[in-house]
Parts: structure tokens; C-alpha cells; sequence
């Protein structure tokens, strides 16, 4: 008795890993980076860490598993 794999369309089984990461606004990155401690009234250094490090990408993967 073998088995058979089914077929699903990409609709049907939703996003995979090739799907480019939606881009957000500056106004829904500040949202996150605020939840880090981030503010325009940082020094400049800091905020720029901050935005560096937290990138569309890993602001998605962050709100994907919970953060």
C-alpha cells in the first residue's frame, strides 16, 4: 500500500519562504522600534543601532513569533 501525496496550490497551503517580506512605513517601524527603547530624542547613535539592527525583515520575524 504506497502513498500518495496530494497536491496543493500556493493559495491553498498560504505564503512560503520565496515571498519577498511586505515593506512597512516609517510610522509602523517607529511603532516596533518604540517598543525597544527607541525615541527621536535618542542620541543619534542609538537610534541608529536600534534601525539597523531591526530591519523590515526582522521586525516581520519578531511579530511572527510573538515579540
Amino acid at each position: 500500500m504506497g502513498l500518495t501525496l496530494g497536491t496543493t496550490t500556493k493559495q491553498e497551503r498560504g505564503s512560503d519562504m520565496t515571498d519577498p517580506i511586505p515593506e512597512l512605513t516609517r510610522s509602523e517601524r517607529e511603532e516596533f522600534w518604540k517598543t525597544l527603547g527607541w525615541s527621536p530624542e535618542l542620541p543619534e547613535q542609538d537610534r541608529r543601532l536600534i534601525e539597523q539592527r531591526w530591519t523590515d525583515e526582522a521586525i516581520h520575524m519578531a511579530q511572527t513569533f510573538g515579540f
